[in-house]
């Protein structure tokens, strides 16, 4: 278990706590839009990255970012389709849903934050690899999630 300070413990519990707000919106946008399979598949990497916040915070911190990241330019995608900008995707959104989208930003701003915030002891290299794996992880996980055991799920 991670020791340190009491305010590096408070940061490590924002990242958790984040990526946890981030997992629960994407799986109530799946209950509400019939596609909670492929949330499920779509928050996989989130998961993971908090096992790894919890586990090894100095580490997890930066597989968390790329999840962060993710996540906020999906939202933004999502604004830029309901003001009317052409995009890869259509279909219609609840107002549960642009609801959920502002909670899943707010998450990952503030997640980012906290991430930023955590001092880390891993290498740079380690870092920079934790940042490559889980983004990649986490592009994979959406890409599966539209193949078609999951789609309209």
């Amino acid at each position: 278990m991670y020791g340190g300070s009491a305010q590096m413990r408070n940061r490590r519990n924002a990242v958790i706590a984040c990526l946890a707000g981030v997992a629960a919106a994407l799986l109530i946008v799946g209950a509400v839009s019939g596609t909670f399979i492929r949330h499920v598949v779509q928050i996989v990497p989130v998961a993971v990255a908090l096992v790894a916040v919890r586990e090894r915070p100095a580490w997890g911190s930066h597989a968390a970012l790329p999840i962060f990241a993710w996540w906020l330019f999906m939202m933004v995608l999502v604004w830029l389709y309901l003001a009317g900008v052409p995009m890869f995707f259509d279909g219609d959104f609840t107002l549960t849903e642009i609801v959920l989208t502002v909670l899943v930003s707010l998450f990952c701003v503030l997640g980012l934050l906290a991430c930023m915030r955590l001092k880390s002891t891993s290498s740079i290299a380690n870092r920079l690899l934790a940042v490559a794996v889980f983004g990649a992880f986490q592009f994979a996980m959406m890409w599966a999630s539209f193949l078609r055991p999951f789609v309209n799920r």
